[in-house]
């Protein structure tokens, strides 16, 4: 039912009883889709049954987001129905609850009726009426039910999908992502008229199409600046983004307060605007990215492309400037489908990528960790050796002076010399050992017992340990065993202690004290190493296990090293906090 004659009631007076005595006002109209009006509309039709049997017909309006229609249908100048439609109208004033508004007229034999529609609406008037049968009116709206499911599983899929990457790999660019996936449903189940089919109060059903609908379009505006850290690549072309993104939370916000004066409804039109300038910045954004070859930016270009061109051919057909037909309703979900899917492939890929820069790190701290090991190794064992090497010169010196002045007990000076000599070779060679054992390059998996592991690097550091004074408390429980790597065990706890045992020493603490706590849960063992030498100097203090953060007694690797072996390769972690006196390390390992 196409050929309408139209009539705009501009001053909002005309009632139905002036409209049957005066038709002359009605007017031709060469198009359905006649835009957003601010006042209300009358089309006038005719319709008759020619056929000796009574045919019953159902009128659907393809427009679901008309606000207010009123439907009089007459015969001989007489009003013999009045029906109420519209998504602004309470469920307990409309015949049929379903998405759009739809009506059914009984025609008797040989008879004609007129039919008069009066449309009050803040957005887009469609003025055709499709007519089915009841069984085609059956299939078609099937058919419709069962592409929105596909569209709302889709969605909620990958928005399950988006979540869990969320969780893994916290981002805002997910977080804005999310965001436009569930806007963008429900903007599209609002102006479908699904909510209002399942009984969504119409307040709500309302601003989840006109207020989050212009949210997640301003979340699509801020999203590659997030994701592709534009303000780096394009600092003026993020300026106007952010602009515009946050016109279009303005306008968010004030379509919450419609119900104030619902005027404020016909301020949509600025927001559709500004949401196309927004795509075709997009547009420019996504072939810049391409033309930078920035990694992804094929993906993003092909979903921007797709949503955008679905975007302007919505907002051409809220605008009246297109038919409001099967192909402007789905639109916009079929161009989130193609958004979604090309946006989840720039994510997997970026995951992908993430990957492989751990991989990469993974290699590299390896590398350095080697590197460490045999530089602390060569440390740690001269500075044992120090002392060792003085007691052997000393015995050689006593050899070479007994000989030269020709002692009588050069005999046994010599013995007791080489003895000596034998002796301080054997504790060095010992030394050397302990080291390398906590140095070696190989993995050896085994259920280790960590106070065992403590007191072997305590005996490795003894000596600095006795020079200083450290005091040193354990307190275990009896079951402190974790089944993991025993030599990046250790290096780790060696690595803690001397961290602590340097700060002591820099800062001249004169009664130094380490307490060490291991409790074991559910095949976790946490081990907390607190000292008294004042705490972490550094803010944030996660800085210290940064790998550019040194002073003048570190290479700067020591803690980083010991972050990235547990959270790389011994699947645990270390944290740290300042206490009263100082700072306590808390190292949580987990059965491997």
């Amino acid at each position: 039912m196409k050929d309408f004659l139209i009539y705009e009631d501009k001053n909002n007076l005309t009632k139905i009883e002036s409209i049957l005595e005066d038709k002359s006002i009605f007017k031709e109209v060469k198009k359905n889709n006649i835009g957003i009006k601010k006042h209300p509309i009358w089309t006038y039709n005719k319709i008759k049954n020619t056929t000796n049997k009574i045919e019953n017909l159902i009128f659907s309006n393809p427009r679901s987001g008309i606000d207010f229609i009123n439907v009089y249908i007459t015969h001989n100048n007489k009003v013999l129905d009045e029906i109420t439609l519209g998504d602004m109208v309470s469920q307990n004033e409309t015949r049929f609850i379903y998405r759009k508004s739809d009506f059914a007229l009984e025609l008797l034999p040989n008879k004609e009726y007129e039919i008069f529609i009066r449309y009050k609406s803040y957005g887009p008037i469609d003025l055709n009426w499709e007519i089915y049968n009841k069984n085609s009116y059956v299939s078609y709206i099937s058919k419709e039910s069962l592409i929105f499911g596909f569209i709302a599983g889709f969605v909620v899929l990958i928005s399950s999908y988006i979540i869990f990457i969320d969780r893994l790999l916290p981002s805002m660019s997910h977080k804005l992502y999310f965001v436009v996936m569930i806007g963008s449903l429900s903007m599209q189940f609002s102006i479908t008229g699904i909510l209002y089919q399942i009984g969504v109060p119409i307040y709500l059903n309302t601003i989840l199409s006109w207020s989050f609908g212009n949210f997640a379009a301003a979340c699509i505006g801020f999203f590659p600046i997030y994701f592709f850290d534009l303000k780096k690549l394009m600092p003026k072309t993020t300026l106007l983004l952010y602009i515009l993104s946050f016109i279009l939370l303005f306008f968010a916000i004030l379509f919450l307060f419609y119900p104030l004066n619902y005027d404020l409804l016909y301020l949509s039109t600025i927001a559709n605007s500004i949401f196309l300038l927004v795509s075709f910045i997009l547009g420019y954004v996504s072939i810049n990215l391409y033309l930078k070859k920035i990694d992804g930016a094929i993906f993003y270009l092909f979903a921007n492309t797709s949503f955008t061109i679905a975007a302007i051919y919505f907002s051409l057909g809220i605008l009246g400037l297109v038919k409001a037909d099967s192909l402007f309703y789905f639109s916009l979900g079929i161009g989130s489908i193609f958004n979604i899917l090309f946006i989840g492939m720039l994510i997997v890929r970026r995951l992908l990528r993430i990957k492989k820069e751990k991989d990469d790190a993974l290699v590299l701290i390896n590398e350095y960790s080697k590197l460490s090991n045999i530089g602390q190794s060569m440390v740690n064992i001269s500075h044992q050796w120090k002392e060792p090497i003085n007691h052997i010169y000393y015995a050689v010196n006593n050899i070479i002076a007994a000989k030269e002045f020709k002692d009588p007990n050069l005999e046994n000076i010599i013995d007791s010399s080489i003895d000596q000599i034998k002796d301080t070779a054997k504790y060095m060679t010992n030394t050397a050992k302990d080291f390398l054992s906590i140095y070696q390059d190989k993995t050896i998996i085994k259920n280790i017992e960590i106070t065992k592991s403590i007191e072997l690097i305590i005996d490795i550091l003894k000596k600095d340990i006795s020079q200083m004074n450290v005091k040193i408390e354990i307190n275990s429980n009896y079951n402190n065993f974790i089944l993991a790597d025993k030599y990046l065990v250790s290096n780790v706890l060696m690595i803690v202690l001397e961290n602590s045992i340097k700060t002591f020493r820099n800062r001249n603490i004169k009664k130094p004290r380490i307490g060490i706590n291991i409790t074991n849960s559910e095949k976790i063992v946490t081990i907390k190493i607190a000292d008294n030498a004042g705490g972490v100097k550094e803010y944030p203090i996660d800085s210290i296990f940064k790998k550019d953060l040194t002073n003048s007694n570190s290479t700067g690797l020591g803690l980083f090293l010991a972050k990235n072996i547990l959270t790389m390769k011994l699947y645990g972690d270390i944290s740290v906090q300042n206490l009263k006196e100082g700072a306590c390390f808390t190292i949580v390992l987990k059965d491997v």
